[in-house]
């Protein structure tokens, strides 16, 4: 059974906890884009992609990754992912963005990094 793609977004202290789920591909890469965009616009600078619930990522979905963690970026803030499945994760591996992006376990150490960044 494919489960729907939703965003769901939480506040932890100065982090934005974006989780995903379902699939993030051609037709939903677009929502995960905006979403996170308009928190950037809204001041907020650090944000933490929880894949907990993510079960598929294609090229575009990498794609999408790699243009938000430079938004992020300049706006002086960091993009980081969290707890990817082991597909997400081989791809992250395979394509070397788990070079460029930090990867957590847990979206709960992804909000420790930053916040003991500071």
């Amino acid at each position: 059974m494919k489960v729907p793609f939703a965003i769901e977004i939480v506040q932890d202290g100065d982090v934005s906890v974006v989780g995903l789920s379902g699939e993030l591909d051609i037709s939903t890469t677009d929502q995960f884009f905006d979403a996170t965009v308009d928190l950037v616009d809204a001041g907020r600078r650090h944000v933490v992609a929880d894949l907990t619930r993510l079960t598929f990522c294609d090229s575009s979905g990498l794609g999408t990754i790699v243009k938000l963690r430079k938004i992020v970026d300049d706006a002086g803030g960091e993009l980081l992912l969290a707890r990817p499945s082991v597909m997400v994760a081989g791809l992250l591996e395979l394509t070397g963005l788990d070079r460029v992006v930090r990867v957590f376990p847990t979206p709960e150490a992804a909000v420790g990094a930053v916040t003991h960044a500071r």
